[in-house]
């Protein structure tokens, strides 16, 4: 049995290691906020990166095959918006195609997709 003195209850400095009540739900308010962030990164779609899967034809008649957030697109060289496929998905221009690479405008930015070269 453990009986505490009047001096051990109005000790306003509690001793080192000794969590108070406030100190506790702090720590658990942090946790559950914590938790809550990352159930919110969690659900935030990351959308993968586009890839160059072919360019077809001879110059300067010119297709690319472009592999925009999971779905294929078709651009054509001299035309900036995609031939085929689906054109809301991002904003992407073609500017040109030089094989290996092709060159868009993604939101106002210079982008380059390259084809990768193969490995044996």
């Amino acid at each position: 049995m453990v009986l505490f003195t009047q001096s051990a209850l109005a000790d306003p400095m509690p001793q080192r290691g000794v969590l108070t009540v406030q100190a506790m739900a702090k720590m658990e308010s942090d946790a559950i906020q914590e938790l809550r962030q990352q159930a919110e990164r969690e659900r935030i779609p990351i959308r993968p990166p586009s890839v160059l899967l072919a360019i077809v034809g001879v110059a300067p008649d010119l297709k690319a095959s472009v592999l925009v957030d999971g779905s294929p697109v078709l651009f054509q060289q001299g035309l900036s918006k995609p031939v085929h496929g689906p054109t809301n998905r991002r904003h992407l221009k073609l500017r040109h195609i030089t094989p290996p690479c092709v060159f868009f405008v993604d939101r106002g930015r210079s982008r380059r997709l390259c084809l990768r070269p193969k490995t044996s």
